[in-house]
């Protein structure tokens, strides 16, 4: 898998391309957002800068603007956020040779390659007036984990709840079946050890 570099440039194939947009959770109505809604989101974000490309390459291009991927138009996000990974459990995943779901063999991947954790976060939310963004420089990422557990063990995962995602739930326990079967672990916790220890951030959601 290519990485972004410190100058937010990935290399593929011999091409030079500007990263992708990393998330870490989103929040829809004030609530830790299901997969469905966030891969809507992601979705319309895409379509939007696939929309206003176009035009943008031409203003910029006319001002001497350097452009990274060629005439290719870049999507944003390329895919889910780091505190659903819980939600997309058992679902399809191509990240890693050899494997066809989220299962524990990319787990654990992750937890070698995010030996640091999630890293700091940044947040952005609509303004109240409609016309802008409001912005958080510094997410408590912590509190936004303890958030999501809390959204995983008394609603989403929990069949008491009106809000119980039962195919999810089965997916999930499906996939811990098959990796048991075939000598794997499962996970320990709802999101990789390596996300739990650290102290990034200090803000508010």
């Amino acid at each position: 898998m290519d990485k972004t570099q410190n100058n937010a440039l990935v290399k593929h194939k011999g091409r030079e391309y500007t990263g992708d947009l990393d998330g870490l959770y989103l929040l829809h109505n004030g609530q830790p957002a299901t997969l469905e809604q966030t891969q809507s989101f992601q979705a319309k974000i895409n379509d939007e800068m696939a929309r206003l490309s176009p035009g943008y390459r031409d203003l910029a291009g006319a001002g001497g603007q350097k452009f990274h991927g060629g005439d290719e138009t870049q999507m944003a996000y390329h895919h889910g956020v780091s505190l659903n990974l819980p939600q997309e459990y058992g679902t399809k995943n191509n990240s890693m040779e050899g494997v066809t779901h989220m299962g524990w063999k990319v787990w654990n991947n992750l937890e070698r390659k995010m030996k640091k954790g999630t890293g700091e976060a940044f947040a952005f939310s609509m303004s109240k007036d409609g016309n802008g963004f409001d912005l958080n420089p510094n997410v408590d990422v912590n509190r936004m984990i303890r958030k999501y557990e809390k959204f995983y063990n008394q609603e989403l995962f929990n069949p008491a709840s009106t809000k119980y995602d039962k195919a999810g739930s089965q997916r999930y326990n499906s996939q811990v079946a098959t990796d048991r079967a075939n000598g794997g672990n499962q996970p320990l916790r709802w999101f990789p050890q390596t996300f739990y220890g650290h102290n990034y951030g200090g803000g508010v959601e």
